[in-house]
């Protein structure tokens, strides 16, 4: 992918997520960008920042970071109207009739021994590795189906055992009413 393709990418990201701050950015981006190409260089070594720690390397823009490891890398808050996750899957499998969904005595018995739920990375891991907001968000939307589920065959199993509370009732009164 070529620079100018890297970055406008990268600008149509930053105006689509209608946030003040890329706003800002994408226009210090576009301005070294053409500086770039009105002086015939490929790009800038780095980009001036005017207090803003905004940096630009190996196609990789960093904002209070001088080394980005991806392509927009923030070392701080990043505040936001709106964040869209394209890249995740549903969890609409664990409504498919083969998904085996976990007894909670089972569930329980994980959580006694590793202090925190199936299929969710542990709080060491997390401060260790970070988190993928996408995939977090798809692991939660399964935990939260799985609960549902839970829910509806509780509800279910309620509803029996009221049914046959009341049956049992009408019987002893009819047993009442014969002697």
């Amino acid at each position: 992918m070529t620079t100018t393709l890297r970055i406008a990418a990268l600008v149509r990201f930053l105006f689509v997520s209608h946030a003040r701050a890329f706003a800002a950015i994408a226009v210090v981006i576009l301005t070294a960008h053409l500086t770039c190409l009105a002086t015939g260089q490929n790009r800038p070594a780095s980009w001036p920042t005017d207090g803003s720690n905004v940096w630009w390397t190996s196609g990789n823009v960093g904002i209070g970071t001088k080394a980005p490891q991806s392509l927009l890398a923030v070392k701080g808050t990043i505040t936001a109207n709106e964040v869209i996750v394209t890249n995740t899957l549903g969890a609409d499998y664990v409504f498919k009739p083969d998904y085996r969904l976990r007894p909670l005595n089972e569930v329980a018995s994980y959580i006694k021994e590793h202090h925190h739920l199936p299929e969710i990375p542990s709080e060491a891991e997390v401060k260790q590795n970070g988190v993928s907001v996408g995939d977090m968000q798809a692991k939660l939307l399964a935990k939260i189906e799985e609960l549902t589920l839970h829910m509806i065959r509780a509800e279910e199993r309620n509803n029996t055992l009221a049914r046959q509370n009341q049956e049992l009732r009408d019987r002893v009164a009819r047993l009442e009413q014969a002697r």
